[in-house]
């Protein structure tokens, strides 16, 4: 039951607006929605594919599911005036989602990848259309996407940090350099740096101003699959289905239990 669904590897992981609540996507096709106590939600949702990615918009009632089998779905959680309800797109040639970023309302950049490894990133609005040239490709597997200063930046799994223009999704200059393997990324919720989890349960906290490492923390054995962040705290959720909560600079706080 939902109780259990952390025992499955944790693959995508995203704070509420107000940092109060927790979602989990699983390899079950679960998401788990939670506070940092541990305390239960019942809202679950029982997807027929691993959910790949997670973004909470930032009104804190919607979430927007990634899947292996390349859907995007926008889940509005219940609440006593309106029920759960979900938005869906499903990328024609069946590309992995890999990561959900939010721009507005009506707006949700997407990093897919292909089965031969070729991966890009593309820009959708509510009537399920591509909008003229708002795609990019980019080198790696897509980790994470995130906007400051009206740029959309991109974290791959070559440990290239990217940043792109906000309508078409064209290249910028990025100063970051390629910071190593890497299996998940989120920014600080200030937007200056970006947390990059790699093999061996290593998370690193890279600088978007200077392309510098400026925390480097091992959290367990296994590789880091998911990591979200709010306030000063950074949750790193493993394949083992281990979760640990970090201080923004880097520094173990405490192992949670859910």
């Amino acid at each position: 039951d939902g109780q259990d669904a952390h025992r499955a590897a944790v693959l995508a992981a995203s704070f509420s607006p107000n940092g109060e609540l927790l979602a989990l996507g699983l390899n079950s096709g679960n998401l788990v929605v939670r506070q940092l106590d541990g305390s239960y939600s019942p809202d679950v949702v029982l997807m027929n594919d691993w959910i790949c990615a997670l973004d909470w918009h930032e009104d804190g009632g919607s979430i927007c599911l990634g899947t292996y089998d390349g859907d995007v779905r926008i889940h509005t959680l219940s609440t006593e005036a309106s029920p759960a309800r979900t938005w869906q797109w499903h990328d024609p040639t069946g590309r992995r989602v890999e990561a959900t970023k939010w721009l507005t309302r009506d707006e949700v950049v997407v990093g897919l990848r292909g089965s031969g490894g070729e991966s890009e990133i593309i820009l959708l609005n509510q009537q399920c259309e591509i909008p003229l040239q708002s795609t990019c490709r980019v080198d790696g597997m897509p980790l994470t996407l995130f906007e400051l200063d009206e740029q959309v930046w991109c974290v791959t799994s070559s440990g290239a940090v990217t940043c792109h223009d906000r309508s078409t999704l064209g290249p910028l200059p990025s100063v970051v350099e390629r910071a190593g393997d890497a299996f998940a990324a989120c920014p600080s919720p200030d937007g200056n740096f970006v947390h990059i989890g790699g093999s061996e349960g290593w998370v690193r906290t890279v600088e978007l101003s200077s392309g510098n490492v400026v925390a480097s923390e091992q959290v367990g054995q296994g590789s880091v699959s998911a990591l979200a962040a709010a306030g000063d705290t950074v949750v790193a959720g493993a394949r083992s289905g281990e979760v640990v909560a970090l201080n923004t600079n880097g520094t173990t706080r405490s192992r949670l239990v859910f």
